[in-house]
């Protein structure tokens, strides 16, 4: 099973990180919010998944989703680029409604 984690773990993020994980769509991996406590309230909502509190503590995952506002999507990127990830065979998306991916 394909595993995905998620960063910025908003409202749809987790609506969708749940229904994944209760469909058994996806294995939940971490989700990294921007407080511990609120990471920790998205795997409980989930059901699943490891509350991170840097992207280091992220495990590898075959997807990884972004959830954060869309006025944060640069500095999430950015954040993924400087970690130590490996995203060579992964694919990272974002839930944004106003900005293009690229």
């Amino acid at each position: 099973m394909k595993s995905v984690s998620v960063i910025g773990c908003g409202r749809a993020a987790r609506t969708l990180a749940r229904l994944w994980h209760d469909a058994g769509v996806f294995r939940i991996g971490g989700i990294l919010n921007s407080s511990p406590g609120s990471a920790r309230d998205a795997v409980a909502f989930i059901g699943a998944g490891t509350a991170a509190t840097t992207t280091e503590q992220l495990p590898a995952s075959d997807l990884y989703l972004i959830g954060c506002p869309d006025d944060s999507i640069r500095e999430c990127c950015a954040l993924l680029a400087d970690s130590t990830l490996p995203f060579n065979k992964s694919t990272v998306f974002h839930l944004s409604c106003a900005l293009a991916s690229s």
